[in-house]
């Protein structure tokens, strides 16, 4: 036995208005949206749950979706970007940062994510995760040179010497 959902109502647009909106949004999830009750326009037989199923969501969402329709049209299925925690890293820290990265090569010096943070902490009194920091410096287009040990110059005498000392040392046995 089925359960009787709300149908979207012509009220607020018809299918093809519809599809134009789902084409001019960015948002695939609002494209979803919009072409799930345009769907359940046109197709008045199919059942709620073939629809979800057609578009990869739950029934629950897909009912939910009708009743804002049902209530507001476009502006009520429409996305609204939550406006979340402000940014710790501002223009004017972004701008030191590319500043010191021009002017290390004319110092002949090399900055470090370190120095970067203990910069923020000290001048603009702003406590950073390493994480983050990373992260912004990336989303600067600055990349971090990772340091790599550089193998020692020996001399070629002693390195053959020492080849030779180990393979005597290897013959008779004792531990290394």
């Amino acid at each position: 036995m089925g359960r009787n959902y709300v149908r979207p109502t012509k009220e607020f647009g018809e299918p093809e208005e519809i599809l134009k909106w789902s084409k001019e949004t960015g948002n695939k999830n609002q494209s979803v949206r919009f072409l799930c009750i345009r769907a359940m326009m046109i197709e008045e037989g199919v059942k709620l749950e073939q629809i979800a199923k057609m578009f990869g969501v739950s029934t629950r969402e897909v009912n939910r979706w009708v009743r804002l329709w049902n209530m507001g049209g476009k502006d009520a299925l429409t996305i609204k970007k939550s406006p979340g925690r402000p940014r710790k890293f501002k223009e004017h820290h972004a701008a030191r940062v590319k500043e010191l990265v021009e002017n290390q090569q004319e110092l002949r010096s090399r900055l470090t994510i370190k120095g970067v943070y203990g910069l923020h902490k000290e001048e603009f009194q702003v406590d950073f995760c390493y994480e983050a920091l990373c992260w912004q410096l990336k989303n600067m287009g600055i990349s971090r040179i990772t340091p790599r040990s550089k193998p020692m110059k020996q001399d070629i005498d002693r390195a053959e010497k020492f080849i030779e000392l180990f393979n005597v040392l290897k013959k008779i046995h004792i531990p290394i």
